[in-house]
């Protein structure tokens, strides 16, 4: 991939799902290091750990699934609706916001620092999407989503579990 940076073909490399240990084995042999990580990202799952290992060195966390599973995810039982969650709906009236306007405000927070991808079909959600950057959510506000975090994965991917280490 370095080769195809060096040939012009493409700007820079990003790496997709990769874990703190596999980002140190990356940024130990590369001569161009990647400049995103793209994972899993939520309040459920916020990996602060892996967050802090990425931006020293300068990769940027892009944050997949940001607002969660709006429905049951095929093969995972009691998949929760991050949205419907009771313990945001303190956040919403305070700050006059949707759930999901409250979530991307947590994940792009200057405290963060995230890139979140939600993903929406519908217009209405799209635009409300993007109107997060007229409020910040204040450090206890923070603090306070960030408890919510409990290594939670909508997307396990299972299947790739060799790989994980």
């Amino acid at each position: 991939m370095e080769q195809c940076v060096r040939l012009g073909y493409v700007r820079s490399l990003g790496l997709s799902n990769f874990n703190s240990q596999q980002v140190s084995r990356v940024l130990d042999v590369a001569t161009i290091p990647p400049v995103t990580n793209q994972i899993e990202c939520h309040p459920y799952l916020n990996q602060m750990v892996l967050a802090k290992i990425c931006y020293k060195s300068d990769i940027v966390v892009t944050a997949c699934s940001p607002l969660g599973a709006p429905s049951p995810v095929p093969g995972i039982s009691g998949t929760p609706n991050l949205l419907n969650d009771n313990r945001l709906e303190l956040l919403t009236i305070k700050y006059n916001k949707s759930a999901a306007q409250v979530v991307l405000r947590y994940m792009v927070s200057v405290q963060r620092g995230t890139v979140p991808l939600p993903k929406s079909e519908d217009k209405t959600h799209m635009i409300e999407n993007m109107d997060i950057f007229d409020f910040e959510l204040s450090e206890s506000d923070m603090s306070y989503i960030d408890v919510f975090d409990s290594r939670s994965r909508f997307f396990p991917f299972t299947e790739c579990v060799a790989h994980y280490s």
